[in-house]
């Protein structure tokens, strides 16, 4: 399934490449009315090496700690699949709807599958692969785009996953509140590039029913009207959630003296 992810964060970092500034600094801002204060963006991309630089971060984010923030709660939710609902509930506090569960079932099937066979790479592989991608892209949506309506503490796995990131497993303790910060701030950093593929896609999910961007006559109000439904403060989702850790990771760490 991490080879999966991987194609997928490929297939992202694309989108993000030749998505409009504007549109970017919006998707980066946690406010209603407010643009980010940065563009998001992967790094530098001078413009005489763009492609090598856009090759190198993408290989970055498959490679390194972002990617691996959701590889690790993809195996988080496989392993409480397994569980009955109240053992979900009682051991994890997480709850999975049965559109989720059936979702993630499809996924781990094609990945035994797809493992057990010698892949040719025929036409029919390589359609196979993309639908693999995609039902994985929808569960990740499904995940990201909960709602919580009602204010109580939410019983999602990205707000569960967001609370273990605090665990240090090197010292068997908490984080501090600095070292918190850069690690929420990576799992929402990726959590945003999957929104903005959601919203406007460079390449329509045809297995899942998503279409590109150039299906939609207003590119920036279907992104604002995504990123005002799930990803704002005050939206009662899994990105309200982790917003409101990071804010105050950054008030506790700037009262220790180790944040700047």
């Amino acid at each position: 399934m991490c080879n999966v992810l991987d194609a997928l964060i490929s297939r992202c970092v694309e989108t993000l490449e030749t998505t409009p500034n504007e549109i970017r600094d919006w998707l980066n801002s946690p406010k209603r009315t407010d643009p980010g204060t940065r563009t998001f963006e992967l790094g530098q991309t001078e413009a005489t090496f763009k492609r090598y630089v856009f090759i190198l971060q993408s290989q970055r984010l498959t490679d390194g700690r972002y990617a691996k923030y959701w590889k690790d709660l993809l195996c988080l939710c496989l392993h409480v699949a397994e569980l009955t609902e109240d053992e979900r509930v009682e051991i994890y506090g997480i709850e999975l709807t049965e559109e989720q569960l059936g979702n993630l079932q499809v996924v781990y099937n094609s990945c035994e599958e797809q493992d057990e066979r010698d892949l040719e790479r025929t036409a029919a592989d390589i359609d196979r692969q993309s639908a693999l991608v995609e039902n994985l892209f929808r569960f990740i949506v499904s995940l990201l785009c909960e709602s919580f309506p009602d204010g109580e503490a939410p019983m999602s796995p990205v707000c569960y996953f967001a609370g273990v990131l605090g665990i240090d497993r090197n010292s068997r303790g908490f984080r501090t509140a600095y070292t918190y910060t850069t690690h929420i701030s990576g799992f929402l950093w990726m959590s945003r590039l999957f929104m903005l593929e959601y919203a406007l896609p460079k390449y329509a999910y045809q297995h899942i029913g998503l279409p590109d961007r150039m299906t939609y006559n207003n590119r920036g109000w279907r992104m604002e009207s995504i990123r005002r439904e799930h990803m704002i403060e005050g939206s009662y989702s899994p990105f309200s959630h982790m917003i409101n850790l990071l804010r105050r990771g950054k008030k506790f760490a700037m009262k220790e003296g180790t944040y700047h």
